[in-house]
This record gives C-alpha cells, sequence and structure tokens, in this order.
C-alpha cells in the first residue's frame, strides 16, 4: 500500500513480498509477538521508570483506531472525549466511533512564535 500516487514499478523485491503475504491471506495481527512486547515493556522501564504487565499491551493498526479503543477503555458511557478544531478528521469520528459524545474546542491564536495556535483552559472551560 502506497502513501501517494508513483510514477514508477514497485521494486521485484516488493513486488514478490506482497505476493507472498497475499498467499498467507490473513493480514491483521495474528498474535502478540513475545520478542516485540519484551522490547516495548523493558524501554518503558528503562527510559520512563514505568513497569507493566506484558498483558495489559494491545498491538493496534494505527492511531485512529487506538483512540477509538482508548475513548471506549477509559471513558463511561456518559462521559465525553475533547478535542482541539481545526484537527485531522479522522479524530472528528473517535466520539461516535466508540459511542462517546464529542466535545470540539477551537483553537486560537497564542502568539507570534513558530507554534501560534493552541488551547487554553479558559476556552475548554468555557466549552464545557
Amino acid at each position: 500500500m502506497w502513501v501517494a500516487d508513483m510514477d514508477f514499478r514497485a521494486p521485484p523485491e516488493v513486488l514478490q513480498a506482497i505476493a507472498d503475504r497475499n498467499q498467507h491471506g490473513i493480514y491483521g495481527y495474528q498474535s502478540k509477538p513475545l520478542d516485540l512486547l519484551t522490547l516495548i515493556q523493558s524501554r518503558y522501564r528503562e527510559r520512563y521508570d514505568w513497569d507493566f504487565d506484558l498483558n495489559s499491551l494491545s498491538l493496534v493498526s494505527g492511531v485512529v483506531p487506538a483512540m477509538n479503543q482508548v475513548c471506549r477503555a477509559l471513558l463511561a458511557e456518559d462521559e465525553s472525549a475533547i478535542t482541539v478544531t481545526p484537527v485531522y478528521y479522522p479524530f472528528l469520528a473517535m466520539g461516535q466511533n466508540s459511542d462517546r459524545a464529542l466535545i470540539q474546542v477551537p483553537a486560537q491564536p497564542l502568539g507570534d512564535g513558530p507554534i501560534s495556535n493552541g488551547v487554553g483552559l479558559t476556552p475548554i472551560k468555557r466549552t464545557l
């Protein structure tokens, strides 16, 4: 799967790898690879002094499915998620995808620096 249109043919090695994978017939994660999970666990322990059970890890196919999963896991059905707008459009569907309400807070100018838009607590309080 390409990110953008290409003006050239894919290398034979890529075509073969795709053909081989296609023959397998399963396109998602089949299992949780223990070596990957152990590596993630050790990195978090070393870098953030955070230890957790390997069974608490879930592999997801991308940021958007992960956000939907987190909304369902952390928010009760009567609670709401919040996002700043403008935002990448799939983020606007995370409330509906997780059966939770979604509150949108418009970004506002914060200054003239390289990051000039953001959200302070005032617009969030006003929205809530």
